[in-house]
């Protein structure tokens, strides 16, 4: 298994790889690991949605869609077992009869919460022996490179396809 020091070389050529390349690679592995943490609502999409939900109660499922990067087949598969479950209700929109708009129910928050925490503490005891200024480079740094991420994916960006499947 190749280590965090380790860099990644692409296959077959011997040449280490972009160091944004690197970095995906790092990001890959470290959602595949906070996912396999806690399974309780179904993964890291769910988990998203949940997340998403709580920051805009009441939003339709075709903006949940956009604002989570997925397709609105995806989104509302994910939607429905979530609703399936009881961690979220759909309310009919008085704009748009033809629209639903989402919130979470309580126990939607209690299973985000228990998400949130059981991801959070894996990530202390991860980092227990790391210096407390480290620990905020690397939350400043991941913040930056959200937001900057965020920010480049406009939807004129070269290099950005449609919503991905999940």
């Amino acid at each position: 298994m190749t280590t965090l020091s380790e860099p990644d070389t692409a296959a077959g050529t011997g040449q280490e790889r972009p160091a944004g390349e690197q970095i995906v690679i790092q990001a890959f592995r470290v959602a595949r690991t906070l996912g396999s943490a806690d399974r309780s609502i179904g993964g890291p999409p769910r988990a998203w949605l949940l997340h998403r939900l709580a920051l805009t109660p009441g939003i339709r499922v075709a903006d949940l869609a956009g604002e989570c990067g997925l397709d609105a087949s995806t989104a509302s598969r994910h939607v429905r077992t979530l609703e399936d479950a009881g961690l979220l209700a759909r309310v009919g929109d008085p704009e748009d009869r033809r629209a639903a708009r989402l919130s979470l129910t309580p126990a939607g928050q209690d299973a985000l919460d228990l998400a949130l925490r059981v991801r959070g503490d894996l990530v202390a005891r991860a980092t227990s022996r790391w210096s407390a200024a480290d620990r905020g480079s690397l939350s400043d740094l991941l913040s930056r490179l959200s937001d900057d991420l965020v920010a480049a994916c406009t939807p004129n960006h070269p290099h950005v396809a449609g919503p991905a499947s999940s």
